[in-house]
This record gives structure tokens, sequence and C-alpha cells, in this order.
């Protein structure tokens, strides 16, 4: 009797951690790192609004880092900018991989955003 309850408890401990690790991962939420570049994140609803930032010395460049960034679908990340920026540079330093299923937008002016893996992402402008 013994036999079988350890026998059915390694089956229960097998099944259950197959389950976790084969489940997809959830996307977490975007996250500024602490170094210095100021950035700010304020979640509302589904939208990401990412403000702040480093600016580079003729204020044309707009830099910003992530300990991670990630986007479900339906979800968005808004950066807050302004029509003198050209450029937003994002690095993404936590370690793991970003995965972005939803959307990308700039409010202010028209940006183009280039990630860690120096990937041009153009953006549409959003009336403000």
């Amino acid at each position: 009797m013994i036999d079988y309850k350890l026998s059915w408890i390694g089956w229960l401990f097998i099944v259950s951690w197959l389950s976790v690790a084969t489940s997809p991962a959830s996307a977490q939420p975007i996250s500024p790192a602490p170094d210095g570049t100021n950035t700010l994140v304020t979640p509302n609803g589904n939208r990401y609004d990412i403000s702040g930032g480093a600016f580079s010395g003729d204020k044309a460049n707009l830099f910003h880092s992530f300990t991670q960034f990630n986007l479900r679908e339906g979800q968005i990340a808004n950066f807050l900018t302004n029509p003198n920026i050209q450029n937003i540079l994002g690095r993404i330093n936590g370690g793991n991989p970003s995965l972005i299923r939803g959307s990308l937008t700039c409010r202010g002016g028209f940006t183009e955003i280039f990630d860690t893996h120096r990937q041009m992402i153009k953006t549409r402008p959003i009336p403000t």
C-alpha cells in the first residue's frame, strides 16, 4: 500500500511539473530599469504610457531603459514624446527575451523607435 501511494504521489508530481514546464509563459508588464535614464511607465488599463527618459545632447534622441518589455495582444506601449524628438532608443537589460504582440505608439510627434536588437520600428503619431 505504501509503494502504491508513493507511486501515485510521484506521478502527480511529474504531471504537475510537466504542465507547468510546458505551458506558455505569460508576458510580464513593462518595467523601467533603475539606471539613471529616468524612464517612467504608467499603466492605464491596457495601455502603458512611457515618459521620462534621457535626452541626447542635441535633444533629437530619447533613450529609455527597461528590465523587461512585453506586450500581450490588445496592450499598447504609448511613448510620450515631443515634435523635436526624431528617434527613441530603447534598451532591455533584464536578461529575458521580449515578446511584443501588442502595439507601439507615440504621442507628441512622429518618431522612429529602435529596440536593443538594432531593429527600427516606425510608429504613427497620435493627434494631441
